[in-house]
């Protein structure tokens, strides 16, 4: 049998996705951060709503909702905010205290300890102003807030290339 070819492989991969049955939005708090370098931060979160978290293999993405206006905000992020509804209701939060949503992949799932684990590219433009997401993995201190809304993944039977890991 003659083995696939890289383009293959990155097109079975990238077509072949796994959804979880629930996205539910899941409230979370930090409860350690690590500076893995000097523009690399590791944050771990921690809650009790992260039982309901699907593991769908490796490269799983998921947005992270992070008070940069105040904690106020995220007890308004609406539990379906993964629909068109539910995404304009969330938008309709005045930018003042609306959370910054944006987009990341699980690096380390705990489900013992109920613990999950990002990890932040801390950019800064040429004036040194750090973006939001980045500001807020840097400023999390412990029991920090945030809310989880898991997304998709390749699929779990989809091919690996020994060379990419």
């Amino acid at each position: 049998m003659r083995p696939l070819s890289e383009r293959t492989l990155v097109a079975r991969v990238s077509s072949a996705r796994t959804v979880p049955s629930e996205q539910p939005l899941l409230r979370a708090e930090v409860l350690r951060t690590e500076r893995l370098s000097p523009h690399w931060m590791r944050v771990t979160l921690r809650g009790a709503e992260l039982s309901a978290f699907s593991p769908l293999g490796y490269d799983q993405w998921f947005r992270l909702f992070l008070p940069v206006h105040g904690p106020a905000g995220l007890a308004r992020v609406p539990a379906k905010a993964h629909t068109l509804g539910g995404y304009l209701k969330f938008l309709r939060i005045p930018e003042s205290a609306r959370p910054v949503m944006r987009s990341y992949t699980v690096r380390a799932f705990r489900p013992d300890s109920l613990e999950l684990d990002v990890d932040f590219v801390l950019h800064r433009d040429a004036n040194g102003q750090a973006g939001p997401a980045a500001e807020w993995a840097e400023t999390a201190k412990l029991a920090s807030r945030c809310c989880c809304w898991m997304r998709e993944s390749p699929s779990r039977r989809a091919a690996v290339p020994s060379t990419c890991c």
